[in-house]
């Protein structure tokens, strides 16, 4: 009799679906809305009229007045456009190269807003 009980429990088991911790492991996707071959372009404007090269002109460029070299302007780092005016380039050159190591961080900095401040190069000229 403990037999059949058991197989009449067991049977009943079987006939049910295993219950899941997620829900949504168990649902059904709904049927996905058919999507077109090709979506939608975006408005913009046309970006050329036809595939051929402009036409470019091309003018040598003459002497300017000085300009300013450097990465931070004057009004950043405080000092003047005119830092290296009067300097010799090869004398700049000589003293920049033989700077002790500095260890003060303040030296450091003063240094590098120096280095790098926009001004007019020594002596008026470029050098690339």
């Amino acid at each position: 009799m403990a037999l059949a009980l058991s197989l009449a429990v067991f049977d009943g088991a079987s006939a049910e679906v295993p219950l899941s911790v997620i829900d949504w492991l168990d649902s059904q996707p709904a049927a996905l809305a058919p999507q077109s071959a090709r979506p939608g372009t975006p408005e913009e404007p046309p970006v050329t009229s036809s595939a051929l090269a402009p036409n470019v002109s091309v003018e040598t460029l003459q002497e300017g007045g000085q300009r300013l070299i450097g990465l931070v302007p004057p009004e950043v780092t405080g000092l003047p456009a005119d830092l290296w005016a009067g300097s010799e380039l090869s004398r700049l050159e000589r003293l920049i190269s033989e700077l002790p190591n500095l260890q003060l961080p303040a030296a450091q900095a003063l240094l590098y807003t120096t280095l790098l401040a926009e001004a007019a190069a020594p002596g008026g000229k470029v050098r690339a």
